[in-house]
């Protein structure tokens, strides 16, 4: 529904850069605003496919990011911004669920990946990337990534994905989903693949003695949080004086 882009851009009388690091605070209430006027149902985010899950999960053990409840998020769909949606992600299908709450109750949708763009969901930050080729493993990038973070010259991703087993007991059928995450870094104007410390020395052969230093002080990290370890170390080796690719 391109025509809340414009209505709103007479209304508001400037131009609207469509994303959530500019502009988002003056746009945020406006778009709200509009959007209750007109109903949520009668925007482009209704454009999806009613959603019904396919695997019987027990135990508190689920296929989603964080919570298998939904979240405060803000979304980019169709190339327009909505705030403060129903949201959670689906890891195990690359996928994002929300519930659009209207006057005749709540309505669950899967959203078609062909319009999804940039989102964030409960504070983390979330691109979606097209065609991308890593330098050291030749895997293509394509779908959602969470950005853990981002300095002058080098962002940290995160490709959050969970696999499933299936179990089938004396009664019925039902799935587990574990983590299986995978990390990139994007410096130089390159995509890399962060599998393990030989990885990171690679692409950073100049900081090979901070890399080993700080894998050997931050052990526990490492094993019990490897976001935070990564993040710490993206940080120190983007700030780092020996800055150095192997390109």
């Amino acid at each position: 529904m391109k025509f809340r882009y414009f209505v709103l851009l007479l209304l508001l009388n400037f131009s609207i850069n469509f994303t959530f690091s500019q502009n988002k605070t003056s746009l945020k209430n406006d778009y709200l605003w509009f959007d209750k006027q007109i109903g949520i149902e009668n925007t482009g985010l209704f454009n999806g496919l009613r959603y019904e899950e396919k695997y019987r999960m027990e135990n508190n053990n689920h296929k989603f990011y964080k919570t298998s409840e939904f979240m405060d998020g803000d979304i980019i769909y169709d190339d327009q911004p909505y705030y403060n949606i129903k949201m959670k992600y689906d890891l195990f299908e690359d996928q994002i669920i929300v519930n659009l709450i209207t006057n005749s109750g709540d309505n669950i949708l899967k959203l078609l990946n062909s319009k999804l763009g940039d989102f964030n969901l409960n504070g983390s930050e979330f691109i979606k990337l097209s065609n991308k080729i890593t330098i050291n493993s030749n895997e293509e990038l394509n779908g959602i990534y969470e950005i853990l973070s981002k300095n002058s010259n080098l962002i940290l991703y995160k490709k959050n994905k969970k696999k499933a087993r299936k179990i089938i007991n004396k009664e019925y059928l039902y799935y587990t989903f574990k983590s299986d995450n995978q990390y990139y870094c994007f410096t130089n104007e390159n995509y890399y693949l962060i599998h393990s410390k030989k990885d990171w020395i690679k692409i950073f052969p100049k900081q090979k003695k901070e890399i080993q230093s700080f894998y050997s002080k931050n052990k526990i990290m490492y094993q019990t949080n490897y976001d935070s370890f990564a993040k710490q170390l993206s940080s120190k080796l983007s700030n780092s004086n020996t800055y150095n690719l192997t390109n």
